[in-house]
C-alpha cells in the first residue's frame, strides 16, 4: 500500500501543478511614443503579446513597461486590452514633464492592483522631479476618472470640457484612435481580466496627446499572468484604489518681496498648495553672521490661501535694525517644504528684501 500511496500523492501534485500557474509573455521590441514627430499614436500601435496553451482562467494580471522614458509622460495615455475585449487604463496624465534633452535613461514601470501607490504627478520643484521606476496601481488623472485637479492635468488641457464646467471630459479625455470607448468608459483595474480565458492576443495601446515631446519603451513590455482551473471565481475589479499621488504645486501669489521686518518681527509668507500637505518652513538672514528664523510646521489644506509668519530672535532683529540704519541691504532666504503622505516633496525658495 505504501508505494500506491506515494503514486497517488505524485499524481495529485501533477494535477495541482497543471491547474494553476504563473507565466510571463514578452514583446521586447522598442515602442516609440509617438511613432513619428512629437504627437500621435505610438509605433507599433498597438504593441501585442500572444498567449497560447495557458490552462484555466486569469486570477491575476500585471504589466511591466521595460525601459520607459518620456520627456513629458503626462502627455501619454496607455491602455491594455485583453483577447476578449476587457480593458484597463494603465497610466494617463501622470508622471512629469521635464522636457529634458537628451532623453533620460529608461526605467521599468510595473502596474499591479496590489501596489500601494498611484503613479505620481510630479513638478519641477518636487522630489523626485522625474518619474521613478517601481510598482504602481493603474492611474488615471484625467477628469472622467476621478475629477482630480492636478499639475499633471491642468484645466487648460483639452482633456477638459470647454467651456466649463471644470472637471468634465473634453475631446482628448482618454482617446485611443481606432478604438471605441465602451459604455461606462475604460476600466481602471487589472482585475477586469479576472476569470477570462488568457489565450489570444493582448494589446498595449499608447498615445502621445500633445506636441513637443517624445519617448519610448526601449525594451517593450511584459505581461504577467497567474491562472487557475479552480471553480471559485477570482475577485472582480477593485472598488477603491490608492489615493492620488500628487506632488504639491505651490502658488505664492500675494507674497510681498519687500517686508517691514522690525514691525512684523519676522517675515510673512503667503501661499496656496493644490493638495493637502505638511509644511516645514525655515529661513536665514545674514547680517555679519547668519541668523536663523524660528522653524514653523503646520498642516496645509488644499487650495486654501495660507498666511504664516516666521519670527526672528531678538538678537537678529537688533542686528538687522543696525544694518538698515546704516543703509545696508538685508535679505532673508526662506524655504517652504511641502510633503504629502506618500513622501513626495515640493520645496519653494524665496528671497525677501527686509526694510524698516
Amino acid at each position: 500500500m505504501r508505494p500506491l500511496s506515494l503514486l497517488a500523492t505524485a499524481l495529485a501534485l501533477l494535477v495541482f501543478a497543471g491547474s494553476a500557474g504563473a507565466a510571463s509573455y514578452s514583446n521586447p521590441a522598442n515602442v516609440a511614443i509617438p511613432g513619428g514627430g512629437t504627437v500621435g499614436n505610438a509605433s507599433p500601435y498597438p504593441s501585442t503579446v500572444s498567449v497560447s496553451g495557458a490552462v484555466g482562467t486569469v486570477r491575476k494580471t500585471t504589466v511591466t513597461l521595460k525601459g520607459f522614458a518620456h520627456q513629458c509622460s503626462i502627455d501619454t495615455d496607455m491602455l491594455l486590452v485583453g483577447p476578449h475585449g476587457q480593458s484597463t487604463i494603465l497610466m494617463s496624465d501622470a508622471g512629469d514633464c521635464d522636457n529634458e534633452a537628451p532623453l533620460r535613461p529608461g526605467v521599468d514601470l510595473t502596474f499591479d492592483d496590489a501596489a500601494t501607490r498611484s503613479v505620481p504627478c510630479l513638478d519641477k520643484n518636487s522630489t523626485p522631479f522625474r518619474l521613478p521606476g517601481g510598482s504602481y496601481a493603474p492611474t488615471d488623472y484625467s477628469p472622467p476618472a476621478n475629477h482630480v485637479q492636478s499639475a499633471c492635468d491642468p484645466f487648460s488641457d483639452l482633456d477638459h470640457h470647454e467651456p466649463p464646467p471644470a472637471g468634465q471630459p473634453g475631446p482628448l479625455a482618454d482617446v485611443f484612435p481606432t478604438l471605441t470607448k465602451p459604455v461606462g468608459g475604460w476600466g481602471h483595474s487589472l482585475a477586469a481580466f479576472n476569470n477570462s480565458d488568457p489565450n489570444g492576443t493582448w494589446s498595449l495601446y499608447a498615445v502621445d496627446q500633445y506636441s513637443d515631446s517624445l519617448g519610448r519603451m526601449a525594451g517593450g513590455w511584459t505581461l504577467n499572468l497567474t491562472t487557475s482551473t479552480s471553480p471559485t471565481p477570482a475577485p472582480g475589479p477593485l472598488v477603491g484604489s490608492p489615493a492620488p499621488n500628487i506632488a504639491p504645486r505651490v502658488d505664492t501669489k500675494g507674497l510681498k518681496s519687500k517686508q517691514k521686518v522690525l514691525r512684523q518681527r519676522g517675515v510673512v509668507m503667503v501661499f496656496t498648495s493644490n493638495v493637502a500637505a505638511k509644511l516645514a518652513a525655515t529661513g536665514t538672514v545674514k547680517v555679519g553672521k547668519t541668523y536663523k528664523f524660528r522653524a514653523a510646521n503646520r498642516n496645509v489644506d488644499a487650495n486654501k490661501r495660507t498666511t504664516l509668519t516666521l519670527k526672528l530672535p531678538k538678537s537678529a532683529l537688533s542686528a538687522i535694525k543696525n544694518a538698515l540704519a546704516s543703509h545696508k541691504k538685508v535679505k532673508a532666504r526662506i524655504t517652504l517644504t511641502f510633503t504629502v503622505p506618500s513622501g513626495l516633496k515640493t520645496s519653494v525658495k524665496k528671497t525677501i528684501t527686509l526694510v524698516r
